[in-house]
């Protein structure tokens, strides 16, 4: 979803050739048990059977490759993309650019100059144009772990994981960073990052390959149809949101890289709405903990964690709240022991969806125009035009339940501070309690009415299509 980064000035930027040499990490570590109220004696046997269960599914993942090919080469790989009237065109690139614009013209980006010394210093590191720090170049260590046999710190980093792996010359083996030029794909262009790790590095995929089934006019990519080309082409996927830091440990730790949606620029208001790869995590050496990404710019990068959750959170369009909070895309070989996150695309109540099914909505109805492909337009209209009017309400239903919320939060917090905190307490413990009783229903039935549209648009692209195979087969 970004503007293309500013060419030139990209001396010393890390190179990330992969070979394919060495296949995918394939996971180290048990997942996290909940704590759960229940007596002492069934809960130390649930934990001991949750155990090893978990341990047996981390066992299970070491000894299965991590490595995949895709099922076929669909038919609509090999559609052009249409070009529609120039002035319709223009429009709607510039109304797309004007919403979600990554980069501003003219926007300089720091120099890129790798360090002289392979140790990397956070205070004095390279930095890019949305904060990020430039790594320094990746160097084998000695003794290094296969992918799969332990836990690997990313370079610069000391107690955490990746799941790139590096050969003698320094270079990453299975994954490769690509860069997405100067299109609006950096969507697609990780999805392919995203892919290629699966195929153990090899390069199946590049942003024009995946562009020529889901992007089309130079628009940006919803989440859904990044998680539905992936299970065309043989994965399981999954779309999550409110994902946490843990969450995407784990998946790390698993082997799995985690596609995420995150907005880059300072201001917050969806200017920067742009994809990257979650590659690995660590502590730097100023002891903060830092999140590795590979960014379809066309480099690798580390961002501190309380830098990457404020920008991967709580994402708004031009300061309209769009409910979309910390969201990822996570994918495995079918079959393949490791677990994803929870798959919410088809959740009645999840105001996230009911975001991200408008853009899909969008993203779908281009889609079809150029593909000339009735079925997929006439479903994507559906979820743009009804699924536009139902999340209007819902999501500033959201934000208002938020507001109350916290607010309600506030004053519980202001109780006893004297008479005068007390009282301004009760005020907004009143305010907040109402404004979160009067939005919260509307904002759950906007979600279940949202899903119906969904069920919808579905059923009407499932019937265009069956009545376009009747009349191809007359």
């Amino acid at each position: 979803m970004s503007d293309p980064r500013i060419k030139g000035n990209n001396g010393g930027v890390p190179q990330t050739g992969g070979t394919g040499r060495v296949g995918a990490n394939a996971g180290t570590q048990p997942i996290e048990l909940k704590a759960v109220a229940v007596p002492e004696a069934a809960k130390m046997a649930g934990d001991s059977v949750a155990e090893t269960a978990n341990a047996a599914a981390v066992q299970a993942a070491r000894r299965v490759p991590l490595a995949w090919a895709p099922k076929r080469q669909l038919t609509e790989d090999a559609k052009p993309n249409r070009t529609v009237y120039p002035w319709l065109q223009d429009r709607i690139e510039r109304s797309v650019k004007a919403i979600f614009a990554a980069r501003k013209e003219g926007r300089p980006v720091a120099a890129r100059s790798a360090p002289v010394a392979p140790a990397w210093n956070p205070a004095t590191a390279s930095t890019y144009g949305d904060g990020s720090l430039e790594p320094p170049r990746a160097q084998a260590s000695a003794g290094a772990l296969a992918p799969g046999q332990g836990k690997v710190s990313p370079t610069g980093l000391t107690g955490g994981n990746s799941v790139i792996r590096f050969a003698d010359d320094g270079e990453p083996t299975n994954f490769t960073i690509l860069d997405q030029g100067s299109t609006n794909g950096c969507g697609t262009t990780s999805l392919a990052m995203m892919l290629n790790y699966m195929a153990g590095g090899k390069p199946l995929f590049d942003r024009e390959k995946v562009d020529r089934q889901i992007r089309h006019f130079n628009m940006f990519s919803s989440p859904g149809d990044i998680a539905a080309y992936a299970e065309r082409h043989g994965l399981e996927a999954s779309v999550h949101s409110d994902t946490s830091i843990a969450d995407l440990h784990r998946m790390i730790d698993q082997g799995l890289p985690v596609q995420i949606l995150m907005d880059i620029e300072e201001s917050h208001d969806g200017t920067g709405l742009h994809y990257e790869v979650v590659t690995g995590y660590g502590t730097g050496p100023d002891g903060k903990r830092y999140i590795e990404l590979a960014n379809p710019w066309g480099q690798r990068e580390f961002m501190a964690e309380d830098a990457f959750m404020a920008r991967w959170s709580n994402l708004s369009g031009k300061g309209f709240p769009l409910g979309i909070n910390r969201v990822a895309i996570t994918m495995k070989p079918e079959g393949h022991p490791a677990r994803l996150l929870n798959d919410e695309r088809d959740s009645f109540i999840d105001t996230g969806m009911t975001g991200l099914r408008v853009a899909e909505g969008l993203t779908q109805v281009t889609s079809g125009w150029a593909r000339r492909d009735p079925a997929t337009l006439t479903g994507g209209l559906v979820r743009l035009v009804a699924g536009g009017l139902v999340a209007i309400p819902t999501l500033l239903a959201n934000a208002a339940s938020d507001w109350g919320g916290s607010w309600f939060k506030q004053g519980w917090s202001q109780l006893g501070k004297g008479f005068g905190g007390t009282l301004a307490g009760l005020g907004k413990m009143a305010v907040g309690g109402v404004t979160y009783a009067l939005t919260k229903p509307v904002e759950i039935v906007g979600n279940v009415v949202s899903k119906g549209v969904d069920l919808v648009a579905s059923g009407a692209k499932g019937v265009v299509r069956g009545i376009g195979k009747v009349f191809s087969a007359l």
